[in-house]
C-alpha cells in the first residue's frame, strides 16, 4: 500500500514537472516571437536636406527639409506613417535677382512640410514587405524680405497620391523603405507687397499629374 502511494506520488511529480517544462518552453517561444516582431520604425531621408517641399519648376529645389523625421507603427497588414520637417533654403537652389545678388542673402526662407501615409501590406507582416496605400504631402514656406518683413511670398505645395512600395527590415533592425505611385500636385503662390520675382509663369512649375519617389532609411524596434 505504501509502495503504491509512493509510486503515485512520483508519477504526479513527474507529470507536474513535464507540465511546468512545457509551459516554460511555450512562454519562451512566445516571448521570442514577440521580441523578433518589430512594430515601430523611425526613419529619415538624407537627400531631403538637399531638396524637398517647394520647387521652382520641375528640377530646381527652392527649399529643403532640415531634417525630415518619420515614425511608422504597424501590426498585421496595417501600418501608418507620419513624417515632418522644417523647411529652409536648399543648398542646390542658386537664384539671382536682376542685379546679380543671391536671393538667399536678401530673403529669409522658413516653412514646414508634413506627410501622411497609410500602408496596407499585401505581402509580409507590417511593417515589412510590399504595400499599397494613400499618401498625402503638404509643404508651406514663407519667403520674407530681410529689409521689410511685410514684403513676402507664401508658397504652398500639396500632393495626393496612390503609393506602391516596399520596406525591408534586417534582423538587426536596419530599415530601407522606398515607394512611388501616381497622384495630383497643386502649387500656390500668395504675394504680399512687391515680393521677389519668384511668381512668373515660367517658374511656378507643373501642376497636375505627379509621380512621387520617396526613399527612407531608419531603424525598427
Amino acid at each position: 500500500m505504501l509502495r503504491h502511494c509512493k509510486t503515485k506520488f512520483i508519477m504526479k511529480k513527474i507529470t507536474l514537472s513535464i507540465l511546468l517544462a512545457s509551459s516554460f518552453l511555450l512562454f519562451s517561444n512566445q516571448s521570442k516571437a514577440q521580441d523578433e516582431q518589430k512594430n515601430f520604425v523611425i526613419k529619415t531621408n538624407p537627400m531631403s536636406s538637399l531638396g524637398s517641399g517647394i520647387w521652382l519648376g520641375p528640377v530646381i529645389p527652392l527649399t529643403a527639409e532640415l531634417p525630415r523625421l518619420a515614425v511608422e507603427y504597424g501590426q498585421g497588414h496595417h501600418a501608418g506613417m507620419l513624417a515632418g520637417g522644417y523647411l529652409g533654403w536648399s543648398a542646390l537652389g542658386s537664384i539671382e535677382d536682376e542685379e546679380g545678388n543671391q536671393v538667399r542673402d536678401l530673403v529669409s526662407n522658413r516653412g514646414v512640410k508634413i506627410q501622411g501615409l497609410y500602408k496596407y501590406y499585401v505581402s509580409g507582416t507590417a511593417p515589412k514587405g510590399f504595400y499599397i496605400g494613400p499618401h498625402f504631402s503638404y509643404s508651406m514656406s514663407k519667403l520674407s524680405s530681410k529689409e521689410d518683413s511685410d514684403d513676402y511670398i507664401i508658397a504652398t505645395n500639396q500632393i495626393v497620391s496612390a503609393a506602391l512600395g516596399y520596406q525591408f527590415i534586417s534582423k538587426g533592425g536596419f530599415s530601407f523603405d522606398v515607394f512611388t505611385g501616381f497622384g495630383y500636385q497643386a502649387k500656390k503662390w500668395d504675394f504680399n507687397g512687391e515680393g521677389a520675382d519668384l511668381g512668373s509663369e515660367e517658374i511656378k512649375g507643373y501642376q497636375g499629374f505627379k509621380v512621387p519617389f520617396v526613399l527612407n532609411f531608419g531603424y525598427a524596434f
